[in-house]
């Protein structure tokens, strides 16, 4: 192979890990999880377009310092401009954050110590009620055996109707009957609205 032949073959590799890679600078996700996650994304295409490049990292806590094995930062922009809660049009944009964890007890030692070192710097009580986090934007939580869904937006595009079928369509993809789901305002309150673990429990969850 000359070294013409070379460069192509290079470029043609180059291309097929950005183009047919969707997590490429991501840690990858289990087969498992990537299934549940195309059905989704598929959903919501005729709607909107996804972004997984060059996105700046949300203020989510210490979640990003826990022992994940997958993980998968990805923005469903809208197609269309709509008008915002400020009056302007501008594209909505909804950003989900996958964190994969290779055991259930990898995840229950990172939702703990998450949760000592929530979004805002918050700490977050198993169960309670958190009346006001100063800061945070609408967020929905979904936490399984072994992952952690994040989905948040910006209080700019909140509507609670939209919220809502926004966290069914979480729910139909990556539900589990054991899911337990987090559902946070604009700057609060933090409300656990499915499984919520016994407040008086100790130890993991």
């Amino acid at each position: 192979m000359n070294t013409a032949q070379k460069t192509i073959a290079l470029s043609w590799l180059i291309g097929m890990l950005f183009i047919g890679n969707p997590l490429i600078g991501q840690e990858a996700l289990s087969d498992s999880l990537q299934e549940q996650l195309q059905p989704y994304l598929d959903s919501l295409r005729e709607n909107y377009q996804v972004k997984d490049l060059n996105l700046a990292p949300r203020r989510l806590g210490g979640i990003d310092q826990t022992q994940f094995s997958g993980h998968y930062h990805f923005i469903l922009k809208a197609r269309k401009k709509t008008r915002n809660k400020l009056g302007q049009m501008r594209r909505e944009k909804r950003h989900h954050l996958l964190f994969e964890y290779a055991t259930e007890r990898d995840r229950q030692y990172a939702l703990q110590f998450w949760m000592d070192d929530f979004i805002e710097q918050a700490r977050v009580r198993r169960g309670r009620r958190t009346r006001k986090i100063e800061g945070a934007k609408p967020t929905l939580i979904l936490i399984n055996p072994r992952s952690i869904i994040i989905g948040t937006q910006d209080c700019k595009f909140y509507q609670r109707e939209a919220f809502e079928e926004w966290k069914e369509s979480l729910l139909k993809a990556f539900g589990q009957p054991a899911t337990m789901v987090i559902e946070i305002a604009c700057d609060g309150p933090l409300e656990w609205t499915r499984n919520a673990p016994d407040p008086r429990s100790r130890g993991l969850f």
